[in-house]
């Protein structure tokens, strides 16, 4: 018979404990918001459809204090819908969901600024110079702040230009059928690939697609429906050119005259930051690729974008650790231990 020394039992240790930390919180997309289409509200819906339909964020509205922008124009086309806009709180009048309103230097996390019809662009109405100007503001306001900002299309273009950049006209890179668009049931219709990109290794945009680092797969079919371009005769400093234009000779897209489109290759498609906070221009239109799908173009778009999303929760993450250590700092009183005590709790020294 064996003995058992006293002492010598082990007992059943519990299992240490592991700091699992906790994502950030998603933080709302702010959007700027843009009365165009047939209807005023079409594509502000799109731009929220798609971007919280692509990533899972929330989304919110941000625009200029000018009393010709409304968001009922937003609700009316809202309550002609089959589809719903995800993740946004129920409005109580309309009883579907609309993205609030919300401050746009100090609340949201990635800013998001869309493109704009030629019409509003060439006419340049009040409502429209009043966008830009706001857009200018916020962005000036992102870049001072270190918060991320993606631009699409022709709000690349107003990026570019606050950063100091200038535009040029391009060529055939307008397709001539139109935007691509939501259908009935949800999905992404009409994103007619018009010519390629080649994009740039060690840049922001090739992290944010997660591309591999072979040839082959720094290349990706585009659509196209923009007339001007970023110059890249003068990059803004700490920004460089991550994707430029490449013609595909096995597509065949008609131009608005019903002539053969011929995009002129090596302009500018996508510009990136180098460093500190994720700001992105990007020319095509990455939230039209279908978020459901498992071709490799469709999953680099969404890539980018969720990338985007999840830098904005970040920047609000650490603009509220900013704002409650700054609250911290002023209670405590200068000189005072009280005012220690009030902030950390009472001192215990043995």
């Amino acid at each position: 018979m064996t003995a058992m020394i006293k002492g010598t039992q082990k007992k059943d240790k519990k299992p240490k404990k592991t700091f699992k930390p906790q994502p950030a919180p998603k933080a709302a997309i702010a959007i700027s918001y843009r009365l165009e289409g047939t209807h005023l509200g079409k594509a502000a819906f799109y731009d929220h459809y798609t971007l919280a339909s692509h990533t899972g964020f929330p989304t919110t509205i941000i625009h200029a204090d000018n009393p010709s922008i409304s968001t009922t124009q937003l609700k009316s086309y809202i309550s002609l819908q089959t589809i719903n806009i995800p993740h946004a709180p129920i409005d109580a009048t309309l009883a579907r969901p609309v993205p609030p309103k919300l401050n746009a230097y100090t609340d949201g996390g990635l800013l998001f600024v869309p493109g704009m019809t030629r019409e509003s662009y060439e006419k340049a109405p009040a409502i429209h110079k009043a966008r830009i100007r706001f857009e200018k503001s916020v962005i000036k306001d992102a870049l001072r702040r270190g918060r991320p900002i993606l631009a699409v299309c022709a709000g690349s273009w107003t990026l570019w230009e606050t950063l100091g950049g200038t535009l040029e006209e391009v060529a055939d890179h307008n397709y001539g059928g139109g935007m691509p668009r939501i259908s009935n049931t949800g999905k992404m219709t009409y994103n007619k690939h018009v010519h390629d990109v080649e994009i740039s290794e060690n840049t922001l945009l090739h992290t944010m697609l997660d591309l591999d680092d072979t040839e082959d797969e720094n290349i990706l079919p585009v659509n196209s429906i923009h007339w001007m371009a970023p110059s890249a005769q003068k990059i803004p400093e700490n920004f460089e050119i991550s994707a430029t234009a490449k013609q595909n000779e096995d597509v065949s897209i008609q131009t608005r005259q019903q002539t053969e489109m011929s995009p002129e290759e090596d302009t500018v498609e996508a510009f990136t930051s180098k460093f500190g906070a994720p700001t992105a221009g990007i020319l095509w239109h990455l939230e039209a690729f279908d978020w459901s799908s498992k071709k490799d173009a469709d999953i680099a778009n969404n890539n980018a974008l969720l990338f985007m999303a999840k830098a904005g929760s970040a920047y609000q993450a650490k603009q509220k650790m900013l704002i409650d250590y700054k609250n911290k700092i002023q209670a405590v009183e200068e000189d005072s231990l009280e005012g220690l005590n009030n902030v950390f709790g009472k001192l215990k020294i043995s």
